[in-house]
């Protein structure tokens, strides 16, 4: 990777994008594969470009534009919506009780509440506000001394950690501890990037080969991996696998990348525009308008026929839709875009 624009990382940011939609299917056989990686590669490529600044409100202004206004655009697209289905036969409760648990939940923020709270929850946007708080956490770390640094992140990750057994906190304040800890490892990967490319080929096949097979036993014994809720598995072990995970779709993005095909050129595209991506999928994930058309062609929402269609048909969706948006420029300054 470079600190340019790349295309290997943009069409990274559209496989882990695509994944995060076919575990959103319900299917426990792919959720315990894309899990293991999908939202980790968000959270290692933005540390990955982390780079100390001293315009501190320049860097927030960024941040505001390119996370938490796309979050708010997208819980208001849902919200009208959702509300005009209340007064239909699908309703999912009365427009009280809708606006009641829409307006919770946007403004609590989060994907995640103790079974005991019974908060409303906002869904996968709840990555933004983890992604925010954890780049703001950095941006004053990169200011610290490296020692600092490094207690400081660690013990941020492991004081949200052991929080969520006590106490909630809202704008998925605890999530982030885990945003923290993967952005600074990204960050650490491009201090050390220069060594690494003076490996050889023998040592680089020997590291691909023990990435891959650390990948396959996370995977294989995968118990749980919801960064959501801060919950980091087995913890070291599943963190390692996790990592290795994201470093052999990197390691796959930048083979395709170098052969210059069509896909290659198709999914670094659609990377540029991953937070568009991100409000197609969140819009069809709350609204259930792909579910409903498929659940009507195949009459069951169980069987693979149903799942394939819903997959195929939100595919369509999302790059038709975000290939629109990226062509209009009022919209690409919505979403904080050049």
């Amino acid at each position: 990777m470079t600190s340019e624009r790349n295309n290997a990382i943009d069409i990274a940011r559209t496989i882990a994008m695509v994944s995060i939609i076919l575990g959103h299917l319900g299917v426990p056989s792919f959720a315990k594969i894309v899990f293991t990686y999908h939202v980790t590669m968000f959270y290692l490529i933005a540390g990955y470009f982390a780079k100390p600044s001293n315009n501190f409100q320049k860097f927030l202004y960024h941040k505001l534009r390119t996370l938490i206004i796309p979050y708010y655009i997208s819980c208001a697209a849902v919200f009208p919506f959702m509300l005009l289905r209340s007064i239909t036969r699908y309703a999912a409760g009365s427009p009280k009780d809708i606006i009641h648990y829409w307006s919770t939940a946007i403004l609590l923020g989060s994907g995640w509440t103790p079974e005991y709270l019974h908060i409303n929850v906002i869904g996968m946007v709840w990555f933004l506000w983890a992604l925010f708080w954890a780049a703001l956490i950095l941006y004053g770390l990169l200011k610290c001394k490296p020692y600092v640094r490094l207690v400081s992140v660690f013990a941020y990750f492991a004081f949200m950690l052991i929080s969520k057994k006590y106490f909630f906190l809202p704008f998925s304040l605890q999530p982030s501890g885990a945003a923290l800890l993967f952005m600074y490892l990204g960050y650490l990967y491009h201090q050390i990037e220069p060594e690494v490319n003076k490996f050889t080929k023998e040592q680089k096949y020997t590291i691909y080969v023990l990435m891959v097979w650390l990948w396959l036993s996370f995977v294989k014994n995968f118990q749980s991996f919801w960064l959501v809720s801060d919950d980091v598995g087995r913890g070291i072990p599943d963190i390692l696998g996790s990592l290795a995970g994201c470093s052999t779709v990197i390691v796959l993005c930048t083979f395709l990348n170098k052969k210059h095909n069509r896909f290659a050129l198709f999914f670094g595209y659609f990377g540029k525009y991953s937070i568009m991506m991100v409000f197609f999928h969140y819009f069809e994930d709350c609204t259930g308008i792909l579910r409903f058309i498929a659940r009507g062609i195949v009459h069951s929402t169980v069987s693979n026929a149903f799942y394939t269609l819903k997959f195929v048909f939100e595919l369509i969706f999302v790059f038709t839709g975000t290939y629109i948006f990226s062509k209009i420029p009022f919209l690409r300054k919505m979403f904080g875009l050049r």
